[in-house]
């Protein structure tokens, strides 16, 4: 799942500190805004993975996750 607007950057996965309501798969949360200062986040998604990468307004990429999916 993908989300936004929680002003938060994050990876949850099933079970994880953030998964307060027994979510069924990755959880990608990728909006964070600031007075000048904004952080994106990029996702592909492949057959047999889901790769994101957060990157902020000066172009600094802060983090790179890959998450292999099961067949």
């Amino acid at each position: 799942m993908l989300a936004g607007h929680l002003h938060k950057i994050l990876i949850s996965v099933p079970g994880s500190e953030y998964d307060h309501l027994g979510q069924p798969c990755p959880l990608i949360v990728g909006s964070d805004r600031k007075e000048n200062y904004h952080v994106g986040c990029g996702v592909l998604l492949a057959e047999d993975r889901i790769e994101s990468v957060f990157c902020d307004s000066n172009g600094t990429v802060s983090e790179k996750t890959e998450i292999r999916l099961k067949k």
